[in-house]
């Protein structure tokens, strides 16, 4: 048996079934308990709660638990501030009084200080204070501890000033010490009229109601009440003194009407992060802490995973979760507070591919809660909340093509399909989604992948901050980086590398940090039917290093001798140096020859500055030139520009490679040494390069030229069109503003 105890004032939730991971562990059939005789409490003051699981003998016996607890909670929330703040003294109190007495010794007084945020001036100022409530033989009782915290929380009271004026609705007399002056009845009732502006004010009654929940003698609690300057300050940083009015609070169905962009949205950014937006965890259990807290609009940051999209802050080191796990978790709890709309907000990183496997299962899921389609057909603004109540809306980037100042809708499109266009850098035909509409053929610049090779899967871990690759002195450097890591950041248990094997050609090592040292185990691979597993226990095999690793960062690591689940990842030091787009001495003039040889916007390389050792370059090919961006180091930061911070270059490059450099531009072709040999058999390179200067007759550069391959047979019915086969081979073709 083990005892529990849970603040009241720390409970947040109570969720009726199994809806805690705690059931899990009952897997095995030994938990009796139906889903109806179950629930869980969530308490606790940070923003990843802690849950207790409880299972009563009935149905009837967990609804009374239900029903008792959350009215417990709901009165806790509803006490007024001075009972609020005097429960939380008495729990700091015998959190450090190791006799559980009520008073605390001096010593144990100093230990609390840094828990209430306070740190005294000096010794002579701490013990004037101590004088100051009475305190003698170095103990306080909780009267004085109280009086205590009073004045250190009023300790700077420059807002007393403002009771000094002659403006204002009362003066007050001495307030250098905290009992010296009062605040009337009448005063304060003025002060609530004129200076509050409270309509309710105008009846005493209610002015000494509230005066009396503040005043801590009850022998003051009379017909004629009187603030200490103490109790006075206590009221004006308190709830009953909020600026909200909290008639607001409540939702009047007969103000829902309007349409949706006249309200404001409770929304949420990275709601899937449990904590910090650099290293903290995922889970679905944010998601539904949003929603049940009332959240009317939530987002998904949406990135290609290993076979299915996956949800996490991208370029980051926060944990990964599944995205249909994340879209069952939503259908569950969206409408459990309100019928309101609810808006997610998709933020998009997948290819076309994984973004079908997203519709799919949102249409799977939701069901007839998902709006797909108008709620009124004519409609001139948007519908209501209450026209949408029950829906799911979906905030997402149509296919749209710019073409001018205007954008247009190809929904409704004649035909789609897929365009292949040859690339000569490549040296293959790319698959692009193409449109035709409006007598013209649209296609997306980014092109998707032919067939998904399952290979591309385990080489995942590959670009992951915690792969080291194949390491010279293989152990006693992965001994060395996590040592060094650890005694930076404090050494947390669980804290991780993975390099590739020192004795087996196909396997790796998993290095972490366990009770202050570092520990090895071999990651092992094997295959069955053509395809390759890797596994740390025999009886657990997984497609990839990279799920592999995800799995024990978010599930404890079981041995004989301990458990443990992965933490921080060690990053690997200059990862850049194993990367063939990366020269350590290569001048900007040799650079820019090298780009000048590549006929393709999107070529790039990156250098190091000559000369200066934390300083490098990133040359790329844009709108035809060859351009330069300066990449400086900064402690562990490599910094583009003034703002973009990146933590190494293969991070920056691979951000760039989805998302623009300059202007239209990403990152798309690797200049190596290989493609550039293969490029030199060109002895004119400036007719690949567009000219800086044009000539008077002149107007606009020639367009580059593509070669196409026509996926339908096509009949001109124009003199000035082309027939042709499926199949057939176009030349010279060039893509313009309006179509080809």
């Amino acid at each position: 048996m083990c005892s529990v105890s849970v603040d009241l004032f720390e409970i947040r939730e109570i969720r009726p079934g199994r809806n805690s991971k705690d059931f899990e562990r009952f897997k095995d059939g030994r938990d009796k308990h139906n889903e109806n005789t179950c629930f869980t409490i969530f308490y606790g003051s940070q923003f990843v709660l802690n849950t207790l699981s409880l299972g009563a003998d009935s149905a009837e016996e967990a609804q009374k638990w239900l029903i008792g607890l959350e009215l417990l909670r709901e009165e806790t929330l509803a006490a007024p501030t001075p009972v609020l703040i005097e429960s939380w003294l008495r729990k700091q109190m015998y959190s450090v009084n190791q006799t559980k007495t009520n008073s605390l010794s001096v010593k144990e007084l100093k230990s609390l200080l840094p828990m209430l945020n306070y740190k005294a001036p000096s010794s002579r100022a701490l013990k004037d204070r101590l004088q100051e409530v009475g305190v003698k033989k170095d103990r306080l009782d909780f009267e004085q501890f109280h009086k205590f915290y009073n004045l250190m929380m009023f300790e700077q009271n420059e807002i007393l000033d403002e009771f000094k004026r002659e403006a204002c609705s009362f003066i007050l007399g001495n307030t250098d010490k905290q009992d010296a002056s009062a605040v009337l009845l009448h005063d304060f009732q003025r002060f609530l009229i004129y200076d509050q502006k409270e309509p309710w004010a105008n009846d005493l009654t209610q002015v000494r109601e509230l005066m009396t929940i503040f005043i801590d003698d009850t022998m003051r609690k009379t017909n004629d009440p009187e603030f200490t300057v103490s109790e006075f300050l206590s009221f004006l940083f308190s709830k009953e003194n909020s600026v909200w009015d909290e008639k607001f609070s409540e939702i009047n169905n007969l103000d829902m009407n309007n349409p949706l962009s006249h309200y404001w949205i409770s929304s949420s950014h990275n709601t899937y992060l449990t904590g910090d937006q650099i290293r903290s965890e995922s889970s679905t259990e944010a998601y539904v802490r949003c929603l049940r807290l009332g959240c009317r609009c939530v987002e998904l940051d949406c990135w290609e995973g290993p076979g299915e999209p996956i949800i996490y802050h991208g370029w980051t080191r926060t944990t990964k979760i599944k995205f249909e796990d994340v879209v069952k978790a939503i259908n569950e709890h969206a409408f459990v507070t309100t019928d309101f709309p609810l808006i997610l907000s998709i933020e998009e990183h997948c290819p076309i591919e994984q973004q079908r496997q997203m519709a799919r299962i949102f249409k799977e899921v939701f069901g007839d809660k998902l709006l797909s389609e108008p709620v009124e057909h004519m409609a001139e603004q948007l519908p209501s909340p209450t026209q949408l109540k029950g829906k799911i809306i979906l905030k997402h980037k149509k296919l749209n093509v710019e073409g001018g100042v205007t954008t247009r809708d190809f929904r409704r499109g004649q035909k789609q399909g897929d365009l292949e266009i040859w690339d000569p850098v490549d040296q293959r035909w790319n698959r692009h989604y193409c449109v035709i509409s409006d007598d013209k053929l649209y296609y997306a610049e980014e092109y998707e992948e032919e067939e998904e090779d399952p290979r591309k899967y385990q080489e995942l871990h590959c670009v992951e901050p915690w792969f080291h690759g194949r390491m010279k002195e293989g152990r006693l450097m992965a001994e060395q980086l996590i040592h060094d890591y650890c005694a930076e950041t404090g050494g947390q248990d669980g804290t991780f590398l993975v390099r590739q094997s020192d004795r087996y050609v196909h396997d790796f090592t998993l290095s972490f940090w366990r009770s202050g040292r570092v520990q090895h185990c071999r990651i092992r691979s094997g295959s069955e039917g053509g395809h390759t597993y890797f596994f740390l226990t025999s009886n657990l095999h997984f497609p990839s290093v990279f799920s592999l690793i995800q799995h024990y960062r978010e599930n404890p690591l079981r041995c004989q001798d301990f458990e443990l689940r992965l933490t921080e990842a060690v990053p690997s030091p200059d990862p850049h140096l194993h990367e063939r787009w990366f020269y350590s001495n290569l001048s900007r003039g040799q650079a820019e020859d090298y780009l000048l040889r590549i006929p393709r916007d999107g070529a790039f390389l990156i250098r190091q500055r000559e000369g200066e050792l934390d300083s490098y370059a990133i040359t790329f090919r844009g709108d035809g030139k060859v351009k330069h961006c300066r990449i400086q180091k900064e402690g562990n930061v490599y910094l583009l520009g003034t703002t973009t911070e990146f933590e190494s270059l293969v991070e920056l490059v691979n951000y760039f490679k989805k998302k623009p450099l300059y202007r239209k531009i990403k990152l798309r072709y690797p200049v190596t040494p290989e493609l550039v040999e293969r490029f030199s058999t060109n002895e004119n390179c400036s007719s690949i390069y567009m000219e800086t200067y044009v000539k008077p007759n002149e107007i606009e550069p020639s367009l580059p030229q593509n070669t196409v391959r026509a996926l339908y047979s096509y009949q001109a019915k124009r003199p000035d069109e082309l027939s042709f086969t499926k199949g057939a081979l176009i030349h010279n073709v060039s893509k313009e503003i309006d179509g080809w």
